[in-house]
């Protein structure tokens, strides 16, 4: 039976993508680029910063020092993001709420910044709900690399292979497996098109729900 569920933040939780996609043309925009969504997403998704904003810049050819890229990468991202709102996707919050109702620990293992993610939790009242945060600066290695699934389990008090982990992107299904976790993959189509390696694959949270209500 599991211990705990561990879920990513960026697509997962919350419909962070589309304005990801946004921000990125835009920087691209902004050094008279082309935006390439498809390679951009197969080189970077759910990686952290500095690799995340490195591989755009090798993709798409943007010039300038690599910490002035990601500041200007950033800024177009959370003016987006004041500017639009984050939407948590459809019934994670009804999820989060019946598994912390009963007593099941939630970790939150993501390529945000921790900061970043604690913040948009308690905007969308999820803070109570979540019992643990582990960002990239919390690991030596973000993911595909199982650190950081391995510390959220750590973080909450349960093994590895006692955890359900919940991701939307193919680097991040192989942290989680490489970290012995039973992993179901949240399929979006707009940008992934596969999640291999995942135990189960679904496109929705109620789909989720089913899953982990399958193995209590």
């Amino acid at each position: 039976m599991p211990c705990a569920i561990i879920c990513d933040y960026d697509g997962t939780l919350v419909d962070t993508e589309t304005l990801l996609e946004l921000a990125n043309h835009d920087l691209c925009a902004m050094h008279g680029k082309p935006y390439d969504s498809k390679l951009v997403r197969a080189r970077v998704m759910a990686r952290p910063d500095p690799e995340y904003t490195q591989g755009i810049r090798e993709v798409c050819d943007i010039p300038g020092p690599l910490a002035e890229v990601i500041e200007e990468r950033l800024a177009i991202y959370f003016r987006l993001q004041d500017e639009r709102g984050v939407l948590p996707k459809l019934g994670a919050d009804a999820c989060l709420r019946a598994w912390h109702e009963r007593q099941i620990p939630i970790a939150v293992a993501s390529s945000s910044s921790r900061m970043h993610v604690q913040h948009m939790l308690k905007r969308l009242g999820w803070s109570e709900l979540v019992r643990a945060v582990i960002g990239p600066e919390d690991v030596e290695q973000g993911k595909p690399a199982p650190d950081m699934y391995l510390k959220a389990a750590e973080a909450v008090g349960c093994a590895p292979q006692d955890c359900i982990a919940i991701e939307d992107a193919p680097a991040g299904v192989a942290s989680a497996k490489s970290a012995g976790m039973f992993v179901i993959g949240l399929l979006d189509e707009r940008y992934v098109s596969a999640l291999p390696g995942a135990d189960a694959v679904v496109k929705t949270w109620q789909e989720v729900a089913s899953v982990v209500a399958s193995r209590m």
